[in-house]
């Protein structure tokens, strides 16, 4: 979620011209379709009293188009108007949700470049945006979004934990909000604090009942994680009620099913066709088809979804890279196997326990029986309980 968390859900967009002047603006006015806004328009609008609303509405139009060139300038030019021609009380939430926008276009900007320096400089910036938007007013909860997500994606926990939960205690332009209780959850889960998660998911339903279907499906994902299963299909189920073409829920029931025997393919198939851009619905796809056999088509799933999963979800990235090992291995490509499973392992070695069992395997079958038992050594001492382990260790002693 945006620390800005505009919105712009109608079909056209009204553009109105000299808005200081209340006796012309009514006459003067654009009426656009989202494909228009653009850098023509931009440039049209650029020096025109355009109320800084619709400046906002451009900026989420072009990035729910796919328009991140268009966004990128939208946003800058929005935070430049705010600062220069919108003053006075009544208008400063309207310059924080314009600099908290600069600073989500350069957090999202960060999550896709793989080099370092340039990552910390679009950090930096997004950083310099949510604080300057601080300053406006220290007690607005929007920048408290934006630096604590910087603070998560740099690898600051415990600071992003921290503005969160200020920003769980604050409002948005003077009303309460569950986005401060979202990002704890988010935060809790990728944590692995399950039950924390589940708590601040809860919350925020109490809080806010018209939650968008997506917190129910993330109150099912938090039962499933804790093994919960009756519940975890309850809550997708619910999603689904109040929204059929809920992804999560989708994914969620798939694998609910998946992991109770049941065939779950049907949904993860509707969660891919619904949203083919979604790399977890991918994975899950993969996953699947390898489970049946079909290894090129699970290699071309697999290798989408590591095309699309984002830079900084390391042990996702992780999972599919093992994954991708395991589909060459099963295809007897040994050396492809190796170089993905090895991949896997260095990016997260705690969301890469089958890459190193395949790893270990492979250098057995290479002879290399030191890697081999060093691997399968470390892997009983951490998975004591995992039977695959001692299956293949036996041979070695």
């Amino acid at each position: 979620m945006s620390a800005s968390g505009a919105q712009a859900k109608h079909k056209y967009l009204v553009v109105p011209l000299n808005a200081g002047d209340p006796s012309r603006r009514s006459r003067e006015q654009l009426l656009l379709t989202r494909k228009d806004v653009d850098l023509k328009l931009l440039n049209f609008m650029d020096g025109k009293d355009v109320p800084l609303e619709t400046w906002l509405d451009c900026c989420m139009v072009s990035l729910e188009s796919g328009s991140l060139d268009v966004f990128a300038k939208f946003t800058e030019k929005t935070a430049e108007v705010a600062q220069s021609r919108w003053r006075g009380r009544e208008s400063n939430y309207l310059r924080i949700k314009a600099l908290c926008c600069l600073g989500d276009m350069y957090v999202e900007q960060s999550r896709v470049v793989e080099d370092g320096v340039k990552k910390r400089e679009l950090t930096n910036a997004a950083n310099k945006a949510y604080f300057d938007a601080q300053r406006i007013d220290p007690k607005e909860m929007l920048p408290h979004i934006g630096i604590g997500e910087v603070a998560w994606i740099t690898g600051n926990v415990s600071v992003a934990r921290k503005e969160f939960q200020v920003a769980q205690r604050s409002r948005s332009n003077g009303r309460r909000s569950v986005a401060g209780h979202l990002a704890l959850g988010r935060l809790e889960y990728a944590s692995k604090n399950f039950s924390k998660a589940l708590e601040w998911y809860r919350k925020a339903l109490r809080e806010c009942p018209e939650c968008p279907s997506e917190v129910r499906a993330a109150i099912g994902a938090c039962h499933f994680s804790l093994g919960n299963m009756k519940k975890a299909r309850q809550a997708f189920e619910r999603a689904l009620e109040l929204n059929p073409r809920c992804i999560i829920a989708l994914i969620g029931i798939g694998i609910v099913d998946l992991s109770s025997g049941e065939n779950g393919a049907m949904n993860l198939l509707r969660a891919y066709q619904q949203d083919p851009e979604n790399p977890y619905a991918a994975i899950l796809v993969s996953e699947y088809t390898m489970g049946q056999g079909m290894f090129e088509v699970s290699l071309q799933f697999a290798e989408l979804a590591l095309e699309r999963i984002p830079l900084d979800d390391v042990g996702s990235r992780a999972e599919i890279n093992g994954l991708i090992g395991r589909l060459y291995h099963a295809k007897g490509d040994i050396d492809n196997a190796i170089e993905y499973y090895k991949k896997a392992i260095k990016m997260d070695k705690a969301s890469s326990r089958a890459a190193r069992l395949g790893l270990a395997q492979l250098s057995t079958a290479k002879r290399d029986f030191v890697q081999a038992g060093n691997l399968f050594q470390s892997l009983m001492q951490e998975y004591p309980a995992w039977v695959d382990i001692a299956t293949h260790f036996g041979p070695l002693i």
